[in-house]
This record gives C-alpha cells, sequence and structure tokens, in this order.
C-alpha cells in the first residue's frame, strides 16, 4: 500500500507542478514617456476695426466710440497662471487721444480688467488662467477722443495691438 499511496502522491505533485507552471505569469515592463507642452495659443479675429469719431451736436462734447471683436484662447495650466497681455507698436502720441481695450473672461477662475489704455508697454487684460479654452471672447475697443484732438484728415491713426499670452 505505501507504493500505491507513493504513486499517488507523486501523481498529485506532477498535476500540481503542471497546472502551476500553466498558470505562472510571464511579465515584462515598458517605460512611457510622458510630454506636455507649453500651450499658449490665441487667434484673434481678421479684419481691421474701424473707430470713427461722430461728430457731436453743437455745445456737446465727442463722446466715446467703442466697436467689438473676438479672439479664441487655449492654454494650459502653469505654475502661477498664465496671462493675456497687449500692447501697441507705438504709442498714440496724438494729443487727446486715448485707444483703451477690455475683454470679456475667458473661463472660470479668470480676472479681467475694465478698459485700459494700450500702449507699447504690454498691459495685462486677463490673469489667472488655468487651463482655458474658450472661443469668441468679446474684446471691446473704446476710442475716447477729446476737443483738443487733432483730425486725422482723409487718413487714419493706425495702430496694430499685438495679444500675448504670458506665464504669470
Amino acid at each position: 500500500m505505501n507504493k500505491h499511496f507513493a504513486r499517488v502522491g507523486v501523481a498529485v505533485a506532477l498535476t500540481l507542478a503542471a497546472a502551476s507552471a500553466t498558470n505562472a505569469a510571464d511579465t515584462d515592463s515598458q517605460t512611457v514617456q510622458i510630454t506636455i507642452p507649453n500651450i499658449s495659443q490665441i487667434d484673434v479675429a481678421a479684419g481691421p476695426i474701424a473707430l470713427t469719431v461722430a461728430v457731436p451736436a453743437a455745445g456737446s462734447a465727442p463722446t466715446a466710440v467703442t466697436a467689438t471683436s473676438t479672439y479664441a484662447i487655449t492654454t494650459n495650466a502653469s505654475e502661477d497662471g498664465k496671462a493675456l497681455q497687449a500692447s501697441i507698436g507705438s504709442n498714440i502720441t496724438a494729443t487727446g487721444v486715448t485707444l483703451n481695450v477690455k475683454t470679456a473672461t475667458p473661463g472660470t477662475g479668470t480676472t479681467n480688467a475694465d478698459f485700459q489704455p494700450l500702449s507699447s508697454t504690454a498691459i495685462t487684460l486677463v490673469s489667472d488662467m488655468q487651463g482655458t479654452s474658450a472661443a469668441s471672447v468679446v474684446l471691446t475697443y473704446q476710442l475716447v477722443a477729446g476737443l483738443n484732438a487733432l483730425p486725422t484728415g482723409a487718413s487714419s491713426l493706425d495702430r496694430t495691438v499685438t495679444y500675448t499670452i504670458v506665464d504669470q
């Protein structure tokens, strides 16, 4: 009987070894490299913006003139957030003439400012952007021309506004 138990024991051991070999996992690994680029994209609507001061009634001063445009923006997060800045290539030196701009808030958690005068020094229009994606965001331009502003005649006083996304 001992031989019978020995044979059964060997058969059970071989069966368990075979089952264990079939269930054994063969493992390997692979490194996945993840790269996240800095995303700072802005696209301002095409076309010039025309701002023409209306001739006021006698005894009245000219009123500010506004015109709108739109832009689309996509940014990812950064350490301290991102900001949208605006500037013009050269200051408006005409006496009594100010070109202002403001923008709607492009996303939740962002902060925007009211009208600000444009100059060759960049101004911050929107701050605290931490991953923003929005289309058709309204930009509003405002022209203020006082009574001391000289007429431009047949030509216009053109300025190119540059919008830049920067880390705060």
